[in-house]
């Protein structure tokens, strides 16, 4: 509670979902996205304290002059913002999250910055099946509902296009309808 927390690309379902933790913890939260109709929904939906569109050039600098630097980054994407966030928008003493790298992996590491700022950079897949049963206690009593879309399967060239493009919002779902009546 009380800690101000950026959370990268707002479209994907996992950023969704750390977002909608993040507040029920008492967290102020600013998010990014390449869509500014992404970052109104968020606004909206998940009442996020405010975000930017990491495709303005300067938008790491743009939005630790409006928010200032964050005491945790929860990051899925990596790539080309790694660095930057690393380095300029996360506070002395901060602790960045990695559980993923959508956009690739980061050219160069801060190093310098990691041992005399006192950063952490954590890596994370999953945690402990106790982790999965309080997360399962934690989501019941906050009411958290991931917003998915669910698609027939004849579309998934269309879906996946969307992720390509991160014009999807949320996770997305394939269903596959059978008239087969079997059991299997």
């Amino acid at each position: 509670a009380g800690q101000k927390i950026l959370i990268p690309s707002i479209g994907s379902g996992v950023s969704q979902l750390a977002a909608q933790f993040a507040v029920a913890l008492g967290a102020e939260v600013w998010v990014t996205s390449s869509s500014d109709e992404k970052l109104k929904a968020a606004m909206q939906l998940i009442q996020i304290k405010g975000g930017m569109n990491y495709k303005n050039k300067n938008w790491v600098k743009e939005l630790v002059s409006k928010a200032g630097k964050f005491d945790v980054i929860v990051d899925g994407a990596g790539g080309e913002s790694f660095n930057p966030m690393l380095s300029d928008a996360l506070a002395n003493g901060g602790k960045m999250v990695i559980y993923g790298a959508t956009g690739g992996a980061s050219n160069e590491f801060p190093v310098y910055q990691v041992f005399l700022q006192h950063k952490s950079v954590i890596g994370s897949t999953m945690g402990s099946d106790k982790n999965f049963a309080d997360m399962i206690q934690f989501v019941q009593k906050h009411k958290i509902v991931p917003l998915v879309s669910v698609y027939p399967f004849q579309q998934a060239k269309e879906v996946l296009e969307s992720m390509k493009n991160t014009a999807s919002n949320g996770k997305l779902v394939l269903t596959f309808k059978s008239n087969n009546k079997s059991n299997l």
